[in-house]
């Protein structure tokens, strides 16, 4: 389901299935961030089913990862979510969100809406990237390449195996349970996974 990208480093990889699965994308329009007119992005609609979810090995990140994207809220949904993994004993496993309303590793989440209100504003790109280590045990937000916010894990945590990923809305239950007020409607660029903490 990973595929190393141009850059050939070991540690990343690039979710280029979802562009070649779902026919979700289309040219950027006219906005600040001039080099998305280059390229295509992931634009999701604003329906409850406007989402995609695949069962890929998460086995490179169970130690570490992290998950940056362009992002470009386009809605005022209550907990936006443009990711989510969830395995069996954990729905939330990993929940990103392009509000801050939810920041969740194993469950255990954040509310950095305060955060994002004073950073994030509507229809204009910016950079998003959580990132964890069990070596370290703490996982942290970017903005913009800002560190926004830290928070420790329990010592002795791994990554869930054999979980559903969903871009574009969240899982309550594992692999079902889509939520109106979590649809994403946003848009997506450069989704990129890595398997360290960078």
């Amino acid at each position: 389901y990973y595929i190393t990208n141009n850059l050939r480093m070991k540690h990343i990889y690039f979710l280029l299935p979802l562009l070649a699965l779902f026919s979700l994308m289309s040219s950027a329009r006219a906005d600040s961030l001039e080099e998305v007119r280059r390229y295509h992005v992931l634009k999701f609609g604003d329906t409850m089913d406007d989402y995609m979810m695949y069962k890929p090995d998460m086995k490179p990140l169970e130690l570490s990862f992290t998950i940056c994207a362009w992002v470009k809220k386009q809605t005022t949904h209550a907990e936006p979510h443009w990711f989510h993994y969830a395995v069996i004993d954990q729905v939330s496993e990993i929940e990103i969100t392009d509000n801050g309303v939810d920041f969740s590793i194993f469950g255990d989440g954040s509310d950095l809406k305060s955060v994002y209100s004073s950073a994030v504003t509507p229809h204009v790109w910016f950079h998003n990237c959580l990132s964890w280590s069990a070596a370290s045990q703490t996982r942290h937000v970017y903005i913009n390449g800002v560190l926004v916010n830290s928070k420790g894990t329990p010592a002795g945590s791994t990554l869930g195996q054999d979980g559903y990923l969903l871009i574009g809305n969240e899982q309550d239950a594992y692999g079902s349970g889509m939520d109106d007020a979590a649809k994403f409607g946003g848009e997506l660029y450069k989704l990129n996974v890595f398997s360290k903490m960078l």
